[in-house]
């Protein structure tokens, strides 16, 4: 069970990191206003591999009204990984925009199917205060995030909806620091640019010349589960990783690839496959 559970938690991590870092550069920039800085309704489709092997296909879907947001992420386990741990999950948020490219969460849900077993977590924010309101099963045991460590700090959707309008307004690769709040676990995020950016040779199976690679440090800092005397958690580590990104037309501005050595389940890759 744990085993699975830590194949999931993989997952989202890195979306998290992989939607979480969006960026773009000058050659790339679009219009001041902010309006009209991303389509209404975008959809992309992603394949997750572990040690090489095809893991998981996720589908992200994000909307926004200029002044609410709407994000989706839909993923189910494929190949080898599927056929010995069946499941998926499924995340949504909702929130406020503003004016000036900020964001005002208001929801955020988390579930899916782990190894016959049915999960849920539901959080509503209480001005910048996140609160878990479901959570089923619980995790016994696990650290307590307080309400003090946890106040700012934002879920893993509106990670990618903050970040994603401040670098539309920027466009370049800004440097970020922010709390991430998951509903169990703490973590902070750090995105900063690379000063020599070489070219994308394996992204989508052809070289690009335009691909954007920003670099990432992912680091839990508290919501552990109990480990053995004198053994810590391994996600105590810092979590380095890379991402790219592409100028897809009629889209626009979207991560393609993410590379991250994570501490248990090891090197993951995520790759764009299609948009629409």
């Amino acid at each position: 069970m744990m085993r699975v559970r830590r194949l999931y938690r993989s997952i989202i991590v890195v979306f998290l990191v992989l939607m979480g870092g969006i960026a773009s550069s000058d050659v790339w920039a679009e219009p001041s206003s902010v309006q009209s800085l991303h389509p209404l309704h975008t959809v992309a489709h992603y394949t997750v591999y572990i040690h090489g092997l095809r893991a998981m296909y996720l589908s992200v879907t994000y909307s926004d009204s200029h002044k609410h947001y709407d994000a989706t992420v839909q993923g189910k386990t494929v190949g080898l990984i599927g056929l010995f741990l069946p499941g998926n999950l499924y995340m949504h948020a909702e929130g406020g925009l503003t004016t000036e490219g900020g964001i005002k969460p208001e929801t955020f849900t988390s579930s899916g199917y782990f190894h016959h077993q049915d999960q849920q977590l539901k959080m509503v924010y209480k001005g910048d205060l996140p609160v878990v309101t479901k959570e089923e099963p619980q995790d016994v045991g696990r650290e307590v995030v307080s309400n003090q460590a946890r106040t700012g700090a934002v879920d893993t959707l509106a990670a990618l909806i903050e970040v994603l309008r401040q670098v539309e307004i920027t466009h370049h690769c800004a440097e970020i620091n922010g709390l991430v709040f998951d509903g169990r676990r703490l973590s902070t995020l750090q995105v900063y640019p690379v000063q020599n950016t070489p070219s994308i040779v394996d992204v989508l199976n052809a070289p690009s010349k335009e691909a954007l690679r920003c670099d990432f440090v992912l680091h839990q800092i508290l919501g552990f589960m109990p480990s053995e005397p004198g053994k810590p958690s391994k996600l105590h580590q810092l979590q380095p990783g890379r991402i790219w990104f592409q100028n897809v037309p009629s889209i626009g501005i979207v991560p393609s690839r993410l590379e991250l050595n994570h501490p248990k389940m090891g090197h993951i890759i995520l790759v764009l496959n299609k948009t629409s």
